[in-house]
């Protein structure tokens, strides 16, 4: 095997790493969004109906912080990852 097979390869690897790191981790802020997004919906229903009480969601500004703060590491490793495997791939192709 050569070196730009071994490249190639770990480039390979690399990327597909850093997209499913990157996946999952910005998973969690798209279910919050989600999650914030139907609770948007509940209390517009509420005030468009006047029938009932308008529900007050409290501490989605907390979870949707304790969301970002999480994954932003995540996606950094994600992203480094995907530019470290562009780059191997690079590399591979001007060596052979």
């Amino acid at each position: 095997m050569t070196r730009a097979q071994v490249l190639a390869i770990i480039g390979g690897g690399a990327g597909s790493l850093g997209s499913i790191i990157t996946a999952f981790s910005l998973n969690a802020v798209v279910r919050e969004l989600d999650l914030a997004r139907k609770f948007m919906g509940v209390t517009l229903e509420a005030v468009a109906s006047q029938s009932r009480d308008v529900p007050v969601f409290t501490g989605l500004d907390r979870r949707f912080a304790k969301a970002t703060r999480t994954s932003v590491w995540l996606v950094w490793i994600g992203v480094l990852l995907l530019a470290a495997g562009f780059i191997l791939q690079a590399v591979s192709l001007v060596i052979s």
